[in-house]
């Protein structure tokens, strides 16, 4: 029940989001495929909600969905796009201001469209308890990878980096490592979308 609150006041708190605020979960909650006890991953999910509570996340407002809203699936394959794009931009030599442009945009295009797409399905599914949970708590765990991801950005860190957890090189660096969570999240998302009976055609 007091997560349950939690989700709920969090979703409800980001429908507009405001100003952004330096803050980054503590913790990262990881793909169910990775081996955590119980008592792991209620540590780490509670961490990250409260990371996610704690501040907004984009320095730009927007206030509202674009008319024609884009399906969940459209979302989630133009945040691989973006991927492939931090890596290209590293390999390249693209500058710094031009690809903190392109994040900035893709900010207002996918990604928040992504969220508010999310938070506004995840509570329609009717799934069996365990996985409606679930599908309420991810809207929550993917803006906590937002603030992570919008750390790495303003710190530039786009240079490859190896995660000390997975021993996996990142040419695109810790931005491409967060863009990796967000389209994790994402994908699971769209499994439980399934589960559901929902189909690729469905739109908000």
């Amino acid at each position: 029940m007091i997560m349950l609150s939690l989700v709920s006041v969090t979703l409800a708190f980001y429908v507009a989001p405001q100003p952004l605020s330096v803050c980054s979960a503590a913790t990262r909650v990881h793909s169910p495929a990775m081996s955590l006890t119980r008592g792991e991953l209620l540590s780490r999910t509670a961490a990250l909600t409260a990371a996610a509570c704690a501040a907004p996340v984009f320095a730009t407002p927007f206030a509202a969905p674009p008319k024609a809203a884009e399906t969940i699936w459209e979302l989630s394959r133009k945040a691989k796009a973006l991927r492939t794009f931090a890596v290209t931009a590293y390999k390249v030599g693209m500058p710094v201001e031009a690809r903190l442009g392109r994040f900035e945009r893709k900010k207002a295009t996918v990604l928040v469209p992504l969220l508010q797409t999310m938070t506004a399905m995840a509570p329609t599914l009717g799934l069996p308890e365990e996985q409606q949970k679930r599908a309420e708590l991810l809207p929550l765990l993917l803006k906590g990878h937002y603030l992570e991801l919008d750390e790495a950005v303003k710190a530039n860190q786009f240079d490859p980096y190896v995660s000390k957890t997975t021993g996996k090189t990142y040419e695109g660096g810790k931005v491409e490592r967060e863009i990796e969570e967000i389209q994790e999240t994402a994908e699971e998302f769209i499994e439980l979308l399934a589960a559901a009976g929902i189909k690729e055609k469905f739109k908000l």
